[in-house]
């Protein structure tokens, strides 16, 4: 079985010729299953940056959409600089395709709702605020400084 690089570099000879296999190619490089090793990392994130640009290409902006969720598994196993890097790269992919403004739209359109996951909910209940250490201390006024015998501390 050939490496997820070659597979990549199969991938962009046969962009031009036949995009459709291209796209299936990297496509099975991106969203192979399993935690990635470094060289396999490095690997699906060229394949993720090569498919963003082939399916921008061909101003398929519904597919680079739906890129983002198909791509979670991966995002899961791999750290969070990666993961906004990979994120980035698609959504710059969505931006060059044309007639585009309102799946961008900031917090509305239905990029920005794929690109944000929802927080888990909390497993315990909000910590209330600090006691003071005095309580026979005055609280402090609402900017913080308090005047004392040489001016503001």
């Amino acid at each position: 079985m050939a490496s997820a690089a070659e597979v990549v570099a199969t991938a962009a000879e046969l962009a031009d010729a036949k995009p459709a296999e291209a796209v299936a190619l990297l496509r099975s490089v991106c969203l192979a299953p399993g935690s990635p090793g470094d060289a396999e990392l490095k690997a699906r994130e060229a394949a993720v940056g090569a498919l963003c640009a082939l399916l921008a290409k061909q101003r398929d902006a519904a597919a680079l959409c739906a890129l983002l969720s198909e791509l979670r598994p991966l995002f899961a196993v791999i750290p969070k600089a990666k993961t906004a890097k990979l994120v980035r790269t698609v959504i710059d992919a969505v931006a060059t395709v044309p007639d585009t403004a309102a799946m961008q739209a900031r917090g509305r359109g239905p990029l920005c709702r794929e690109a944000r996951q929802p927080s888990p909910p909390p497993s315990s209940p909000p910590i209330s605020p600090p006691r003071r250490a005095h309580a026979s201390l005055p609280p402090r006024p609402p900017g913080g400084a308090v005047q004392g015998a040489g001016g503001v501390v």
